[in-house]
């Protein structure tokens, strides 16, 4: 078919056309407009690694955060989220809900959390990051052995970056062991520093 007779048809059926872009415009907007906003939150946990045999300490803290990733898949918790949230929710939707993930390889794990409001989202996440934390020291402690049990788990609001966006776990340490932050010049926001060095769970 050549351009003049595909535009003849154009021409021709220009009504026809007409109608069925409305009817599918009309389909779309429907759907937007019934489905539900989606909020999400998230409480990033940074991990200490306690006693270590063969790793270093930031190998430690990524392999656990790796670990207790998994276990906000778990019905126990699912369900202590549930009660403790106060939130009216089954156990798949809160499973459907919240997810955790490692963040790179740097010993922190981001706990996120959705819901249909902010209030909800924010509830969510804060409540299944504490969980996570009690979670994670009962499971530690009773399958392998209180030696085991990190050091400190804690829930951060933000995490040190550059100005690139990179983030810098060994300023973390630094500060913490109390020893001078390397780099200090070249980060984007030292306070996210002074706030974990001030966390109560830090507390020497």
């Amino acid at each position: 078919m050549d351009l003049a007779t595909h535009f003849r048809v154009i021409a021709q059926n220009w009504l026809r056309i007409l109608v069925i872009s409305l009817v599918l415009a009309t389909v779309v907007f429907l759907v937007s407009s019934f489905r539900a906003d989606e909020y999400q939150a998230t409480e990033t946990l940074s991990i200490r690694a306690g006693n270590t045999l063969n790793q270093s300490p930031q190998d430690a803290a990524t392999f656990a955060a790796q670990v207790y990733a998994k276990y906000v898949e778990t019905a126990s918790f699912l369900s202590a989220v549930v009660r403790d949230s106060k939130l009216k929710l089954s156990l798949s939707e809160a499973g459907n809900r919240i997810s955790a993930s490692p963040v790179g390889d740097l010993g922190y794990l981001d706990v996120k959390a959705t819901g249909p409001n902010r209030k909800d989202a924010e509830t969510l996440a804060r409540v299944a990051g504490g969980q996570l934390v009690t979670t994670i020291r009962s499971r530690v402690r009773a399958e392998c052995s209180p030696r085991h049990t990190p050091a400190v788990v804690a829930a951060v609001d933000d995490l040190p970056r550059t100005r690139s966006n990179k983030l810098v776990e060994l300023a973390v340490a630094d500060a913490v062991h109390g020893r001078p932050v390397r780099n200090a010049e070249a980060l984007a926001n030292p306070e996210a520093i002074d706030a974990i060095v001030a966390l109560p769970e830090l507390a020497r």
